[in-house]
């Protein structure tokens, strides 16, 4: 066991996998089971569950020009704006549609998706952010006594309820008492997401 620092490169693919799409209303019904797989998430955990650390504060953020999914309303004609998907570690919203927040009870997001009037609207994910932390990359670095630093995807695996995963980068250097040294070539990390997330202890 190591600690791990992540490049923005690698962590938008980890918190698209073990955060976005285990939120997402419609896996959590059960109606995207049998195609993309469900979630670990619970009804219930909504308001209840510890995501992660204090230092994890995740939004839904339609509203940021230059983000792949911006957009002033959804499919199914919600006006989107921001809402706060896990704040302070703690679970607080999903990501869906009316319909689907209707049907679970739960908040979410003006993040409905539909092709033709004959195929339901699915729940996905737009800009989901992980909001930045007061630490510089100079300060996460040195926190660390044995750790690497990984960079930019190269592949991925996680289980269908987003729970079990396994990410490798390109390139990586180790961290040895505070500083960068060797380069580190195919580097692979995996973890759970509630434990990898509870395990959170800086952001840049």
């Amino acid at each position: 066991k190591m600690d791990l620092i992540l490049s923005p490169h690698q962590m938008y693919i980890q918190i698209h996998e073990s955060i976005g799409h285990p939120l997402e209303l419609d896996r959590i019904l059960g109606d995207e089971r049998n195609y993309a797989g469900g979630s670990f998430v619970k009804p219930d955990d909504f308001g209840n569950l510890t995501y992660g650390s204090s230092l994890l504060n995740i939004n839904y953020g339609p509203q940021f020009e230059g983000e792949v999914a911006s957009l002033n309303f959804d499919d199914c004609g919600e006006d989107a704006k921001e809402v706060e998907l896990i704040k302070a570690g703690k679970l607080l919203s999903g990501i869906g549609g009316l319909e689907s927040q209707n049907r679970l009870g739960v908040n979410g997001t003006a993040s409905c998706r539909a092709s033709s009037w004959n195929r339901p609207p699915i729940d996905r994910m737009g800009n989901i952010n992980l909001l930045p932390g007061s630490d510089s990359l100079d300060e996460l670095i040195k926190k660390v006594e044995k750790g690497i630093m990984m960079f930019t995807n190269r592949s991925w695996s996680i289980d269908d309820q987003r729970d079990k995963f396994q990410f490798g980068c390109e390139y990586a250097r180790l961290i040895e008492n505070g500083e960068l040294t060797k380069v580190v070539k195919n580097p692979n990390y995996r973890g759970r997401t509630i434990p990898f997330w509870s395990s959170l202890n800086g952001v840049g």
